[in-house]
């Protein structure tokens, strides 16, 4: 009997130790998804509301709500919140897959479109495993230009369950087995913005939220802005992307583009310095609404052809 016993808790010690990680504990490594952020491996405010900082070599950022990692992006080309350039080596597609999907302990990767509210896909979804990637194109051979794990409720996840990669996806899967394996070879980011001056302290709460408000209006007011251009540019980009006037609008776009990133960069700058003062209802200003269709806009212009 006690070596029945014995038997019997080996097993259940060896099934725990390597079956699949249960729904919502996905993340890279150490990082996982519904975690304290007082579990981060670099500085970070554990009510903070959003974080970043490298480890493993990889630039990351972390979303959180209550004190709980909600998502984690690891940021392969983009800018960091001070405005920093992210300049990782390019990592495939097929890298990523093996890098992030094939970790031990995840579940068998099953992959499916992503795809925003407008239909444009913007890159792969392993439904089994919460992780997005945000890539150009969606070959073994694209960019990926950001790895994002998800909460599982996360409506993508949803959306793409219902748009399987079946055959491709399997192909897919077996490049992702014989990629060689992903190597930085860079810093995680260098500085390409000059970052400006520390984000200003209020002296009162009464002070913050006014702040606050006025950081928030012209992040809003550009933000309308930049989305008219958008749709101006996109008008022409179906007709003639060549026309000088498609070109003029282009250059507007790209002016204001940089203007929206500004006002954004020093509204959430603005928050951060201000937590001590700011509650969570008083962040209800802040235009994430407006920010997400900008980037989902952005993503559909860039798919028809438009540099930045």
């Amino acid at each position: 009997m006690k070596n029945q016993c014995s038997l019997a808790f080996v097993g259940i010690l060896f099934f725990c130790l390597c079956s699949p990680l249960t729904r919502g504990q996905t993340g890279y490594r150490i990082i996982h998804v519904g975690a304290p952020m007082a579990s981060l491996p670099f500085p970070c405010e554990v009510n903070a509301i959003y974080c970043e900082g490298e480890f493993d070599g990889q630039w990351m950022r972390v979303d959180a709500i209550d004190g709980k990692i909600l998502t984690v992006d690891i940021i392969y080309s983009g800018q960091t919140l001070q405005r920093e350039a992210i300049a990782s080596s390019p990592i495939t597609l097929a890298q990523a897959i093996k890098l992030h999907s094939l970790q031990p302990g995840f579940a068998s990767p099953s992959f499916g479109l992503a795809r925003d509210r407008d239909g444009a896909t913007y890159g792969i979804v392993d439904v089994a495993n919460d992780i997005v990637y945000h890539c150009i194109g969606t070959a073994a051979t694209g960019t990926v230009k950001t790895v994002s794990y998800l909460s599982p409720d996360a409506p993508v996840l949803g959306t793409a369950a219902l748009l399987k990669l079946e055959a491709s996806g399997s192909s897919l899967l077996q490049e992702a087995r014989l990629a060689k394996s992903y190597t930085n070879s860079m810093s995680a980011f260098h500085t390409a913005i000059a970052p400006g001056d520390s984000a200003q302290k209020a002296q009162s709460r009464k002070e913050a939220i006014d702040g606050l408000a006025e950081r928030a209006d012209k992040a809003i007011g550009s933000g309308r802005m930049l989305l008219a251009l958008i749709g101006q540019v996109s008008n022409w980009y179906e007709v003639d992307k060549d026309h000088p006037e498609a070109s003029a609008k282009s250059a507007d776009l790209r002016l204001m583009k940089s203007k929206v990133a500004t006002y954004w960069h020093d509204l959430i700058d603005y928050s951060d310095a201000n937590q001590s003062l700011l509650r969570e209802q008083d962040l209800d200003v802040i235009p994430f609404d407006t920010k997400k269709e900008i980037d989902s806009k952005m993503r559909q212009l860039e798919a028809m052809g438009f540099e930045d």
